[in-house]
């Protein structure tokens, strides 16, 4: 995943368009030799958005992918995020899906946080950061008027947005007070994906709780059958016990079929 590898913070933007080209359509191959198994979302640099819209359209027309993957630090302020208008107004017209992982972006990126993890305790400290990162962008996409003039565009952001659902109660209030309408309709245009939380049925039971099952996509970072990350098995049952079978049935299945049906690929 080009977003979690942390290429586009590292990378020059030439390095970035060479090989996210690359990547796209490696990625398209896959999709075109076993179309009933796989869809794609193309690697984008976040901070060359004009080239970033380009290679979307041909990821859309010339590939058959369905939108595009970028990291959740170009999201952590809305003027960091007003810098992907030309993407986004792509992607308007385009319908596409956007999947936004955690990670850091191109320093020509406005208001991204520092990455400082202090050395005592670093295995809390990271995830504290991560997860503030997370909730960052989370905020910024969900209570602003960012995505206003995208209505056609779907973003998901991996990891239920860190602690989003916990913090939602102290921030819609403040929401409601600053005049923001409807807090928590705004936070329902994003679609939240709990990634390697799916082991944390609580969290994921918080989540459908506070925003509703109906936006939440079931992912993990887990595999079938063990492997380096572990088995999804795990995940599931844990899932299986904190969630109803009603909530079970839109977050393992439905929701992503009525998201793919919306975006003409099911």
């Amino acid at each position: 995943h080009t977003v979690a590898l942390g290429f586009d913070a590292s990378l020059s933007l030439a390095d970035q368009r060479s090989l996210y080209r690359a990547i796209n359509d490696e990625l398209a191959e896959v999709v075109h030799q076993h179309p009933d198994r796989f869809l794609a979302v193309a690697a984008l640099p976040a901070a060359d958005p004009s080239w970033a819209a380009e290679e979307l359209t041909r990821a859309h027309k010339e590939l058959g992918l369905l939108g595009g993957s970028l990291p959740l630090n170009a999201f952590a302020t809305l003027e960091g995020a007003r810098t992907l208008a030309p993407l986004f107004a792509a992607a308007q017209k385009l319908g596409s899906h956007f999947f936004v992982h955690r990670g850091p972006a191109n320093a020509q990126i406005p208001g991204q946080p520092p990455l400082v993890v202090p050395g005592d305790t670093e295995f809390a400290r990271w995830n504290l950061i991560s997860n503030s990162h997370l909730t960052a962008g989370g905020i910024t996409l969900g209570l602003t008027d960012f995505l206003d003039p995208y209505p056609d565009v779907s973003v998901q952001i991996v990891m239920l947005s860190g602690f989003l659902p916990y913090l939602s109660e102290t921030f819609i209030s403040g929401a409601l007070r600053a005049g923001i309408k409807d807090p928590i309709g705004r936070l329902r245009r994003l679609y939240l994906d709990p990634g390697p939380y799916s082991r944390n049925g609580d969290w994921v039971a918080l989540a459908a709780k506070s925003l509703g099952a109906d936006r939440i996509l079931f992912g993990t970072d887990y595999g079938v059958n063990g492997g380096s990350r572990g088995d999804v098995a795990p995940a599931l049952t844990t899932l299986d016990k904190a969630l109803s079978p009603e909530q079970r049935q839109l977050i393992y299945l439905d929701n992503s079929l009525a998201l793919l049906k919306k975006k003409a690929r099911a």
